[in-house]
């Protein structure tokens, strides 16, 4: 399980909170797992977390797609995980997901498929990485990281680029893409007539506290991970943070 913490851009995370969701995950799952975090400040990280430190190469959130950097997973099983999640039960049913990509389309973008939360085959992906260290400042203008997997994985209908308020900023046609990227959608456009590359996780596990108006004391059953996307932040809101952590200790509680 892997997360991102970069503190000395980003002071709005800190270890505090990687060491709260990873609490939170080991608190909802029964299988062992290795908890990963991608980072250029280990200091203040429970121990048990396994640290693989980084530069500042990589800009802002397009250090996420480093969990497709071969030199750090190849053969593994990995979910990937932003810190602003709060699991609220059973994950198990997740980790065990059947599918070498999944994710779960954004709440807030119908024809995205979401970066928050990745589970996948570490051996089939690297290409998202190296594509990137290829094409830096052409990924750079496609926004975000979420951008530049969805124009990868399902070029058929993925060459607009909206911000996070929805807002188109670039129209990107096949061809405007790099020759190596554009091989790379092609070969998945022809894949994809067979068998989608990207296998969609169950949005009703993961509802936005915001979209949904999720309320703590009436927690939809089929929830396994609240979704703080954008603002509020889980920790910015402590009276429903504290509450949650009450709810794991009393099941009876969580659905009255």
């Amino acid at each position: 399980v892997t997360l991102l913490y970069r503190d000395q851009n980003h002071t709005e995370y800190q270890a505090k909170h990687v060491n709260d969701l990873y609490e939170l995950i080991s608190l909802h799952s029964s299988i062992d797992y290795e908890p990963f975090c991608i980072t250029n400040d280990p200091s203040g990280l429970n121990e048990n977390i396994t640290v693989h430190l980084i530069d500042n190469s990589v800009k802002t959130w397009f250090n996420k797609l480093r969990i497709f950097d071969s030199s750090l997973f190849n053969n593994e099983r990995i979910l990937f995980i932003d810190l602003d999640m709060i699991p609220v039960s059973n994950l198990d049913d997740f980790l065990n997901f059947q599918g070498k990509l999944c994710m779960a389309k954004d709440p807030s973008r119908e024809l995205d498929f979401w970066s928050a939360l990745i589970l996948f085959d570490a051996g089939n992906f690297h290409f998202i990485w190296d594509l990137f260290l290829k094409n830096k400042e052409f990924a750079y203008s496609c926004y975000g990281d979420q951008n530049w997997i969805n124009a990868l994985l399902i070029p058929k209908i993925y060459e607009e680029i909206y911000d996070f308020k929805g807002k188109l900023v670039k129209n990107i046609t096949h061809e405007k893409f790099p020759e190596d990227t554009q091989k790379i959608r092609k070969r998945m456009l022809n894949y994809i007539v067979n068998e989608p590359v990207i296998t969609s996780l169950p949005n009703s596990w993961f509802p936005s506290f915001k979209i949904n108006k999720i309320n703590y004391r009436n927690i939809p059953k089929e929830t396994k991970i609240i979704v703080y996307h954008g603002k509020p932040r889980p920790w910015e809101s402590l009276e429903e943070y504290k509450l949650q952590l009450e709810l794991e200790r009393n099941d009876d509680f969580r659905y009255r």
